[in-house]
């Protein structure tokens, strides 16, 4: 991990269940986020909620995911709700890597399978968002359509070379989140820039397929290389769920606003 805990490198390397980025580990409060990677060396992993909601989102492969006795299979960028207190067995017969993260709660809830497929057809939830050299695609997988306490979660997959999370926005007063890098083959790389005066940036680093970063404050832009999209996980937590558990609850860098 380096830059005071915001970026941690090659989160892919170990297979299994592996939760990297916690409150303990860097300034997150309440997020927590891993990858589960299994294959035909490593099978099954087993998990439990406990007092925590839980998000799973596909990166590829394959997977069955079975939360207290029901199985659920998960193809790419599918996602499951877990609530707390639930256990899941997550297994393959090939190959398979999901995104997971956690928050704390309290509030009881339903599992829910949410399918790649049917997240295309709903504009609330599939937008294909900017102009030319900030055009991506936001998936969101986690959002209205699931009502989870604090979590919301999805992807971003930006056109080559254009810049996506644009226009800078900062949410900090009311959710934290992690970035994590996928799609990315080499050579492409992304520049990722967190600041919350641009003159100064507080994190302005190359970052590669499997990086993960943690944001809990200010703007953070980020860019592909000509020729490479820069493609990723994110992951949120409301920091009060009674009231920020809202994608568009953010701030807009006023110099640029208005160019979602």
């Amino acid at each position: 991990m380096t830059k005071n805990n915001l970026v941690v490198r090659n989160t892919a390397k170990k297979s299994g269940r592996n939760i990297m980025l916690t409150p303990k580990t860097t300034p997150l409060k309440a997020l927590s986020c891993g990858r589960i990677i299994l294959n035909q060396k490593k099978k099954s992993i087993t998990a439990q909620a406990k007092g925590r909601e839980v998000s799973l989102i596909c990166i590829s492969g394959q997977g069955v995911v079975t939360v207290d006795g029901r199985q659920y299979l998960m193809g790419r960028f599918d996602a499951l709700y877990i609530p707390p207190g639930s256990s899941y067995v997550v297994t393959t017969e090939s190959d398979v890597d999901l995104a997971e993260a956690s928050a704390p709660t309290k509030r009881p809830g339903k599992v829910q399978l949410i399918r790649f497929d049917d997240v295309q057809k709903d504009p609330r939830l599939y937008v294909k968002a900017g102009k030319p050299t900030y055009n991506r695609a936001v998936i969101k997988m986690i959002d209205v359509n699931v009502p989870a306490d604090r979590l919301l979660c999805g992807v971003t997959c930006g056109d080559p070379g254009n810049w996506t999370s644009w226009s800078p926005h900062e949410h900090g007063a009311s959710k934290e989140e992690v970035y994590l890098y996928i799609d990315m083959p080499k050579p492409a790389f992304g520049i990722q820039v967190m600041y919350d005066d641009i003159k100064k940036p507080y994190l302005l680093e190359p970052v590669f397929e499997n990086d993960a970063v943690v944001i809990t404050r200010g703007y953070h832009p980020n860019v592909g290389v000509p020729g490479y999209g820069i493609n990723f996980v994110w992951m949120m937590a409301a920091l009060n769920p009674d009231q920020d558990r809202d994608w568009n609850l953010m701030h807009w860098q006023e110099e640029f606003a208005g160019r979602y």
